[in-house]
């Protein structure tokens, strides 16, 4: 039985290359969750519906680290 040596080879390689992208897939999800709450909590009819101009209006707290999340 002779192994086929660049038959390994090339597996490791693309072994390798498949390492590479296992963390940006696995992040996927996390920057489609913060998009989603980003962009429905401050969408502005969303905040006219349901009266909370005080809490996530422009210039709060809340409004500035939710458009962070959107813009992420």
């Amino acid at each position: 039985m002779s192994k086929n040596k660049g038959g390994s080879k090339t597996f490791a390689a693309l072994q390798n290359v498949g390492k590479t992208f296992m963390l940006p897939i696995a992040l996927l999800p996390i920057a489609g969750l913060f998009l989603g709450v980003g962009a429905s909590f401050t969408g502005a009819s969303f905040i006219k519906m349901y009266h909370l101009q005080a809490i996530l209006g422009p210039g709060t707290f809340l409004n500035s680290l939710l458009t962070i999340f959107n813009d992420c």
